[in-house]
């Protein structure tokens, strides 16, 4: 009986369990502990807001651990001697002198346990001892038999902001060091418990033992991260009062206000309140409405889903459902994942079950297909389209959707087998007159389960004839809706004006082509209006901005500023999931199926790390990612460095130059003589190693020491290039593909919309100064032209003609100071008919030279322009555009 007792004897001594912990002082609290040191001192809180902490805070400070008892209420031995009315009698008869027992987690106790506790706290306190209590909120009640006793609670453990100043250089300050903004913000646990704070403080609030309505409400709130309380009871059920004023007062890292009725909880991964939760769930889900847990999950997801937080909801589905349920999910929701854009979570979830092709599931087969093409893997993807199309029977909307893909992304050999299964499959035979066929896909995109057909039609159409981009797009405009289908087929409009995709003969008037142009702006303004832009959308974007080349320089579309922020925004987040999807691939040693893409080929761009072959492949370094055109953003794996870190404008200019090195090296007093151009070379010397230990500290690896993507030689300096991606270096090998591959239209035209991608702006542009930066900003203008002018004149020669006017297009309008790109698009407007153009374009030209250089056109200018005066002499009174 007294060895329970006798061994919670502290003796000097921290108890085992807490030895090795990092406690932090809590002088506010230990003031309110010593105020009333003849009462009971109730520390009533949940798991992670430091109530034990302080209750050992308080021993050390005032005792020393001598005179303390430290008793375990959670040991079975408590229990026992509670029932034998012995624990005040022992205390008293082992310590002779007055102590402190600390009595930690009161558990649940009978209403008999209960009044003996009290009794023995009330004797203690009669002899002269001093009693603290920690309990969890649900058995807060016990404390009310104390009535003159001093309540600490949850609140007052929530951290201050003097006490984050106090403590703000603390090294045990846990890695989401930051001043509190709010209760949520300042739950010790999360501020101070290390790397896995998070999730250690919900398996501790899970260990709690929480009613089963107040889990599944604590559950739904963090799962759900924000909302009303009324979305949260939509799946918990009616909170009763009791557990609302639990949940909202006690457990603050809710972030419930009950005035407004809303929460936003700490911002937990959806990976932490799985690990914390998935083992309750079946328990959760029988006290709620849904029949089990799979059904409460599909549920909670299905309502991330619908406020945009799609990576979130896949995630939930994947820790907390079985195989069979992540795929029924996924297949019910593959279109509004690819409409969020979320393609590499949900790949995720399909990958989590091995699956066998058959009629039932071949729709999830057609969606990881498209998901595979939008992550840059298009051999992969064609290959799983084939597959469904090699299945008898597989329904026919899988069959048009697997056919789809391989139009879009399949060589010339795939897109003709695809055309000519979506002409088997399409309910409208070849042939017919445009209204007619325009009619029948109106009439399809009217039926939501014809949407796939609507496409098929589409494409059908535009493999016979580039002309029906017209008629198709009249189509959309009658429906009047803003959809995935009417999307598409947009879009396969716009690659047909282009000369681009799966599209037949002829080519589209000018006229035409301004009226498609013109419907297309006027429906991503719609889309953008009522909330509808999407990753399709963006596509569209993308592609209505390279065929807005091919029409007049004056029409005048909408300027849609609003829609490109968010469809930069989406480009970035796939981006990012590419970039991602293909370090899964390579840490997973998996290799590339032949002829699939690599990394930076042109038809499907991403980073190119220069020097990464050399990047061994259990190294634990993450890329470094440096932008330099349009301003320095910096990014180490996924994060972003501190732009703080780069306040002084040499930093940023000392990493520029080593960055357009691109792994060389270069002297060290050749580098301080361009930062520091006047400076004595003792002076820029020391200037140097100063500017050099800043730039270390901001490429610190984040949570190590160390920068290893910066080299010093004895007497040069250089940027390991195992590890880093710079888009100067990309920008270098995609016109490098202009100049000196083989001329490909498709290829070449995913090259510029990736180049305009990485030519966001001058380089560096906040450098003014440095001459040597100045010089490489115009060298890098002038090369982005070069490159575009030379792959216009070499498509041009292999009859490639509207990828060459579109080219020079895309020249002049970056540049319209170079003669060569006038002359460029010239030709190409000769070649393809365009002569009223070919002469406007001539006299810009000629007007430029004239009033700015005060020199007359090249010859070859004024050739092109007599062979249009020539061959048509009524155009010899020809008046230029102002």
């Amino acid at each position: 009986m007294a060895d329970y007792i006798a061994g919670s004897a502290c003796n000097g001594c921290k108890p085992r369990h807490l030895r090795g912990r990092v406690c932090h002082q809590r002088s506010g609290l230990l003031s309110l502990m010593i105020q009333k040191r003849d009462v009971v001192r109730f520390l009533i809180a949940p798991t992670g807001f430091g109530k034990t902490a302080l209750a050992a805070e308080y021993a050390e400070s005032i005792f020393g651990f001598q005179d303390v008892v430290w008793l375990n209420a959670q040991s079975p031995c408590f229990l026992r001697d509670v029932d034998r009315g012995t624990i005040a009698s022992s205390l008293v008869s082992l310590f002779r002198r007055r102590s402190l027992v600390v009595i930690e987690d009161l558990p649940r106790l009978t209403a008999v346990r209960a009044e003996e506790v009290s009794g023995c706290i009330d004797k203690l306190l009669e002899r002269g001892w001093e009693v603290v209590v920690t309990m969890s909120p649900l058995y807060r009640a016990f404390a009310d038999r104390q009535p003159d006793s001093i309540r600490i609670g949850s609140k007052d453990f929530i951290v201050t902001e003097d006490e984050m100043r106090l403590l703000a250089n603390d090294a045990g300050i846990g890695p989401r060091r930051r001043l509190p903004s709010s209760q949520v913000d300042g739950v010790p646990g999360l501020l101070w418990g290390g790397a896995t704070a998070s999730l250690d403080l919900l398996r501790g609030v899970v260990g709690d033992v929480l009613p089963t309505d107040a889990l599944l409400g604590l559950f739904v709130m963090l799962a759900l991260g924000r909302g009303s309380i009324e979305e949260a009871e939509a799946f918990s059920g009616p909170l009763k009062s009791d557990t609302r004023a639990l949940l909202g007062e006690e457990y603050l890292f809710l972030g419930v206000d009950e005035h407004t009725e809303r929460f936003e909880t700490y911002p937990f991964s959806a990976d932490e309140v799985v690990q914390a939760f998935s083992g309750s769930l079946a328990r959760m889900a029988a006290s709620s409405s849904f029949a089990d847990g799979e059904a409460l999950v599909s549920r909670l997801a299905d309502a991330l889903l619908a406020r945009g937080s799609a990576e979130r909801a896949c995630l939930l589905v994947d820790g907390c459902s079985n195989g069979d349920g992540r795929i029924a999910w996924l297949g019910a929701r593959s279109r509004e994942l690819a409409r969020a854009g979320c393609l590499l979570p949900a790949h995720h979830l399909f990958e989590s079950k091995t699956l066998r092709l058959n009629a039932q599931n071949a729709s999830v087969f057609v969606g990881e297909a498209w998901r595979l093409a939008g992550l840059d893997d298009v051999s992969a993807a064609t290959a799983l389209a084939e597959r469904v199309l090699a299945r008898s029977a597989v329904p026919d909307s899988a069959r048009g959707n697997a056919a789809l893909l391989l139009a879009r992304y399949g060589d010339a050999g795939d897109r003709n087998r695809a055309v000519a299964v979506l002409g088997r499959l399409a309910r409208q035979p070849y042939g017919g007159d445009p209204p007619t066929r325009a009619s029948a896909v109106a009439d399809a995109l009217g039926d939501a389960d014809r949407h796939w057909e609507a496409l098929a039609l589409a494409v059908v159409w535009l493999a016979e004839d580039a002309c029906a981009a017209a008629f198709l797009a009249e189509a959309c405009l009658r429906c009047g809706r803003v959809g995935d289908p009417e999307t598409a087929i947009l879009l396969w409009s716009l690659d047909a004006l282009s000369g681009e995709g799966a599209c037949g003969f002829g080519q589209a008037s000018g006229a035409d082509a301004e009226r498609v142009l013109s419907i297309v702006g006027d429906y991503l303004r719609r889309s953008w209006e009522e909330g509808a832009f999407d990753r399709g959308s963006a596509s569209l974007l993308d592609a209505w901005d390279k065929a807005k080349a091919l029409a007049s320089p004056d029409a005048l579309y909408p300027p849609l500023a609003a829609a490109r922020a968010t469809a930069q925004t989406l480009d970035m987040q796939l981006f990012s999931q590419r970039s991602a999807f293909e370090r899964e691939r390579r840490a997973n040693g998996d290799a590339l199926i032949p002829g699939s893409p690599k990394v930076g080929d042109a038809a499907f761009p991403d980073t190119r790390r220069f020097g990464i072959a050399s990047l061994g492949r259990a190294t634990a370094v993450p890329t470094l990612n440096i932008r330099l055109f349009g301003g320095l953003d910096v990014s180490i794996g996924e994060n972003e460095v501190d732009p703080s870190l780069f306040r002084r404008q040499k930093v940023k200019t000392l990493l520029a130059l080593l960055t357009l090195n691109q792994g060389k090296e270069i002297l060290r007093d050749r580098l301080a003589s361009l930062l520091w151009p006047t400076s004595s070379t003792a002076t820029a010397r020391r200037n140097f190693y100063s500017t050099w230990s800043m730039l270390r500290k901001a490429l610190v690896v984040p949570g190590g020491e160390e920068c290893p993507y910066l080299v010093r030689l004895q007497y040069s300096c250089k940027l390991d290039t195992r590890a880093v991606a710079s888009d100067v270096a990309e920008f270098d090998e995609l016109c490098n593909k202009l100049l000196l591959e083989p001329p490909d239209v498709e290829a070449w035209s995913a090259v510029y919309a990736r180049l305009c991608e990485l030519y966001r702006g001058d380089l560096l542009p906040s450098e003014g100064k440095n001459e040597f930066i100045l010089q490489q900003r115009e060298e890098y203008r002038a090369r982005l032209i070069d490159a575009l002018v030379s792959a216009s004149t070499r498509l041009f020669e292999g009859g490639a003609l509207q990828a060459a006017l579109w080219f020079a297009h895309a020249a002049v309008r970056r540049d319209a100071t170079r003669e060569d790109a006038y002359t460029a698009l010239m030709q190409a407007q000769v070649a393809a008919g365009q002569r009223t153009a070919a002469l406007d374009t001539y006299f810009k030209c000629k007007r430029y030279l004239s009033d700015e250089l005060g020199i007359d056109p090249s010859p070859k200018a004024v050739m092109l322009y007599g062979s249009i005066i020539e061959a048509e002499p009524n155009l010899k009174g020809f008046t230029p555009k102002a």
